[in-house]
């Protein structure tokens, strides 16, 4: 499994990669046309992130269900999905407009099937880090 590294510090923060595409950086890039502010707070909220460790603020990231997290940009409207590994990281799967409760079950499940597979190639040894993105 592919992975790119979305910021470094004393925490790091991953996405996954399935093959030749990136699902947080395609959706983070798809919404950004449409929602540039909350883009662009969720960029600056990975900065913190990856300085500080996950923020305290329930309004801003929060357990969703079985070890599934969302970070939120403040008060906006997008959210990223992702999970915890040893070690002080951070796993993302995707990114998504803020989902409805009828949806939301379906995001959480997308977000599971990613830790799933990063978890069976990281017993395999099969975890590659792509490249760090600026």
């Amino acid at each position: 499994m592919k992975l790119l590294i979305v910021r470094r510090d004393v925490w790091t923060i991953l996405a996954v990669c399935e093959e030749e595409r990136c699902p947080l950086y395609q959706d983070l890039e798809e919404l950004g046309k449409r929602l540039p502010v909350d883009s662009a707070r969720i960029m600056r909220r990975f900065e913190y992130f990856a300085a500080n460790g996950p923020p305290r603020n329930k309004e801003l990231c929060r357990e969703l269900e079985d070890g599934i997290f969302e970070l939120k940009a403040q008060k906006g409207l997008i959210r990223v999905f992702f999970f915890y590994d040893e070690g002080r990281v951070v796993v993302c799967s995707h990114a998504v407009q803020k989902p409805k409760k009828k949806t939301l079950q379906t995001q959480i499940s997308r977000a599971r099937r990613a830790r799933k597979a990063y978890l069976a190639e990281k017993s395999r040894g099969q975890l590659v880090i792509v490249k760090e993105v600026p």
